[in-house]
């Protein structure tokens, strides 16, 4: 529903008793993208589960919105490749992947109701019903370099975040006086649109009201929703004091 496949190519076999269709080798075009792999639908005739091994390259991240954790008026603007495993039923309303995305991100369209998001990098990942666990995230959003592992949801996310910046307006979409360089080492938790931040880190060149901090560092809780801040053992250098 929503995404419509092309092209499709492939060897397949029918086992009876076993009802299932066995698709191998299979080739397909989706999503502006291609697919490659064996598909097997298990009880047909009945309610089928579809279980999936695939490889696929120049996947259209921005066409899967519907499948996203989180606003979908936050959009990836990135092609990917790598793969997925497991299983979905029905129209995707049910399913269980894993696998490895690489991220190759190109220029969004204008779109003023939109977030976008053009991310270069890669991850490991699985993925369910309006969840997504990633591990070994790397990826880059302009001038800004995340590495994360944990839960990605909607409302209750979990994740251990590195995170360093030479421009930190890219995430002024998450906190609007996010400004200067900087970097950060902490947890992000609760809403993914606006999560809480918690952790240390270090500043430089922030523009503050009407004056600029030049350097700073110590620990922080960032509540971006609210955009408040709890500030701990802060060490600010003006100059040459501090």
């Amino acid at each position: 529903e929503g995404w419509r496949s092309t092209k499709i190519r492939g060897d397949y076999t029918y086992r009876y008793p076993d009802r299932k269709i066995e698709f191998r080798e299979m080739k397909s075009e989706i999503a502006g993208g291609g697919v490659s792999g064996d598909i097997f639908v298990e009880n047909i005739p009945g309610k089928p589960r579809v279980v999936l091994d695939l490889d696929y390259a120049g996947i259209d991240a921005a066409a899967l919105a519907r499948a996203y954790p989180w606003d979908k008026k936050y959009r990836i603007f990135s092609k990917m490749t790598g793969t997925l495993n497991g299983w979905f039923e029905g129209k995707i309303a049910r399913y269980d992947f894993a696998g490895h995305a690489d991220f190759q991100s190109y220029m969004p369209p204008d779109a003023t109701d939109l977030v976008p998001l053009p991310l270069d990098g890669s991850t490991d990942y699985e993925a369910r019903p309006r969840e997504a666990n990633v591990a070994n995230a790397d990826v880059r959003l302009y001038s800004t370099a995340v590495k994360a592992d944990g839960l990605i949801h909607e409302t209750m996310s979990g994740l251990r975040v590195s995170m360093s910046s030479s421009n930190l307006t890219d995430a002024a979409f998450l906190y609007s006086d996010a400004n200067g360089a900087g970097t950060f080492e902490g947890t992000l938790t609760g809403r993914i649109a606006r999560p809480v931040l918690d952790g240390d880190f270090t500043l430089r060149n922030h523009a503050y009201r009407n004056w600029t901090i030049q350097q700073a560092a110590g620990g922080v809780r960032l509540d971006t929703h609210s955009e408040s801040a709890v500030l701990r053992s802060v060490r600010v250098t003006q100059g040459e004091s501090a």
